[in-house]
């Protein structure tokens, strides 16, 4: 619920002001437990017109005496605007008994001024006053613990947000672990949108930081800036010459732009870019060198440290699971090179029957054959013939004989 401040009813003849109080009303359905919630279910307000004299008057009939004076005033506002005299003067009464105290009205502070003569009218009031102040202390305490209720209220609602995020969070976690199959292409940007869903933004990015720490590489866009974005997308782009987007680069932490279109430092975008109101981003490191930025933009509301926190936890798993699934299909890559070398292998081994004269091999059907036969029927080896020093004196020194002889 919603007060205005003091206005003057157009229709009043009597110098009273009023005030304009809006009551939102909700769609039919669920509990609404957040502010995103609570909006998506909005279906309108109600509102009421009131004279603050009427109310005053009405509540204080029973009791109310022509010495007690009362005054009521706006303490919201710096220069208190008067809400109701029962004077009409607006004139506080300096004489006698001096009473003041604050009442909350909703979002405003209403301050109650009480005066009393000292006449003797006054004096067989004081029955009545003490009524009066024990009914307005009474009413403090009840705003006091419902006012305690809402605060509570209110923290018990972020703890159930925060709860689901990191519920959400975990989800998309696991789901993201199942894809092994995916390449890293997909999971980049299955990742990339539950980014966006989790921060409850419109668009995001992934890029990856070179090696040499001085130049990123876009990788990933959502959805969304794919079908609204028309601009060329540069595929590197120097550190030094990158925008405010890449601040959580040069700062080593993650960075928020809520507004974002005022920032001094920005370099602007291409024509056709899509428009950016709002943007976070993280990095997100290995062994102290950053690998990946993450970023998101255009949230409805202010982005804030739970954002944050989701945004950074979210993208430190992906990194592990990403660096998890390249290692598993690297390892798969290796046995699979593996495997085929080794069928591609063949050993001999055991005890070899041979021939101590002519030197053939017998194989295990109880055949013979010549030794070069054998070895390259069992293994990958090949025969290149020759003759070696020995043999080659004995056969020339045969082929001499044989030339004398004849």
């Amino acid at each position: 619920m919603v007060i205005s401040g003091r206005i003057r009813l157009v229709q009043e003849t009597g110098g009273q002001y009023g005030v304009l109080v809006f009551m939102p009303v909700y769609q039919k359905g669920p509990f609404y437990d957040s502010p995103r919630s609570r909006r998506s279910g909005l279906s309108g307000f109600v509102l009421g017109v009131f004279r603050i004299g009427d109310i005053i008057e009405a509540g204080l009939k029973d009791i109310r005496s022509k010495n007690i004076d009362i005054i009521v005033s706006d303490a919201t506002e710096p220069d208190r605007p008067l809400l109701y005299s029962g004077n009409g003067a607006g004139q506080r009464n300096q004489d006698g008994l001096q009473w003041s105290t604050k009442l909350e009205v909703a979002d405003r502070q209403w301050l109650l001024e009480f005066s009393m003569g000292t006449g003797e009218t006054g004096r067989v009031t004081w029955n009545m006053l003490g009524v009066l102040a024990g009914g307005l202390l009474f009413t403090i305490l009840i705003g006091m613990y419902l006012l305690t209720q809402e605060r509570y209220t209110a923290r018990l609602e972020i703890s159930k947000e925060a709860i689901r995020l990191n519920e959400a969070r975990l989800d998309a976690l696991y789901r993201l672990s199942r894809m092994t199959n995916a390449s890293e292409k997909e999971l980049t940007d299955f990742a990339l949108e539950e980014c966006v869903r989790l921060t409850f933004s419109r668009i995001g990015y992934l890029h990856f930081i070179n090696e040499d720490q001085k130049s990123l590489r876009l990788y990933s866009w959502s959805k969304d800036v794919l079908r609204e974005c028309s601009a060329e997308k540069e595929q590197h782009y120097p550190l030094e010459n990158a925008g405010v987007w890449a601040d959580c680069v040069r700062q080593r932490n993650p960075v928020i732009h809520n507004d974002y279109q005022s920032l001094k430092d920005k370099k602007g975008y291409p024509g056709g870019h899509i428009h950016i109101s709002r943007h976070m981003s993280v990095p997100v490191f290995d062994n102290g060198k950053i690998i990946v930025v993450a970023g998101v933009g255009n949230k409805a509301e202010p982005y804030n440290e739970s954002d944050v926190r989701q945004l950074s936890l979210f993208m430190n798993d992906m990194w592990k699971i990403y660096n998890y699934n390249r290692m598993q299909k690297e390892r798969e890559r290796l046995i699979s090179e593996l495997r085929d070398s080794l069928a591609k292998v063949r050993t001999l081994s055991g005890l070899l029957p041979i021939c101590s004269s002519c030197k053939k091999v017998r194989d295990d059907r109880g055949y013979w054959s010549q030794i070069e036969s054998y070895v390259s029927e069992h293994s990958e080896a090949e025969f290149s013939h020759g003759i070696c020093p020995d043999c080659e004196k004995k056969i020339y020194d045969e082929l001499e004989k044989l030339k004398k002889s004849r």
